[in-house]
């Protein structure tokens, strides 16, 4: 199978429709060939997925604050979407492991200048991209049983959470995870 990442452009891109992007990583990452360890099926990711995993999410995110950073005024707001990685597998686990650790540094490097570095972690949130991966609106819905707030979330509530760290009401935070999840995880985060 190809790799389905990019050769050119991947260092520019706006992260903004990462979401659906990285969904297909994993699913690429899934399809991946497969060994039997003990009772449980082990994913053997190739290199090259790895690689992209890394490119996407580690190397996007470095690299496009970077060539932004002659665009941004002081005052300006860097937003990252970190997403849940967990469930795919450790190569995007640890992908993703590296971006709040990366957004922390970028806020401490680039507050000199009063640019506010920030990340939104989406928790499960209801969009089109379930559907192109077979799961029936009837899933999703079931899944708002373990959300404390009753609900799965909605594209809107991301975007909410985003143009909050990207306006003036937040000129004093930086170097912060919003989680929007709808509860998920707030026994774990006591």
């Amino acid at each position: 199978m190809p790799c389905p990442v990019p050769q050119r452009g991947r260092c520019t891109r706006r992260r903004l429709g990462f979401l659906l992007h990285a969904t297909r990583l994993a699913q690429h990452c899934q399809a991946d060939s497969h060994i039997l360890l003990g009772s449980r099926c082990q994913a053997v990711v190739r290199c090259q997925t790895f690689d992209a995993l890394f490119d996407i999410n580690v190397k996007g995110n470095f690299f496009t604050p970077q060539k932004a950073l002659p665009l941004l005024d002081e005052g300006a707001s860097v937003v990252f979407t970190v997403g849940a990685a967990e469930v795919v597998g450790a190569a995007m686990t640890a992908a993703k492991g590296a971006l709040l650790p990366l957004m922390r540094s970028l806020a401490l490097e680039l507050a000199p200048r009063r640019i506010r570095v920030n990340a939104v972690s989406p928790g499960m949130i209801d969009t089109p991209v379930y559907g192109k991966m077979g799961v029936s609106q009837e899933m999703i819905d079931s899944w708002a049983r373990d959300v404390p707030l009753g609900r799965v979330g909605a594209p809107a509530d991301i975007a909410e959470a985003v143009t909050f760290l990207a306006s003036d009401a937040a000129a004093y935070i930086t170097g912060d995870n919003l989680t929007v999840s709808g509860g998920i995880g707030v026994h774990s985060n006591a």
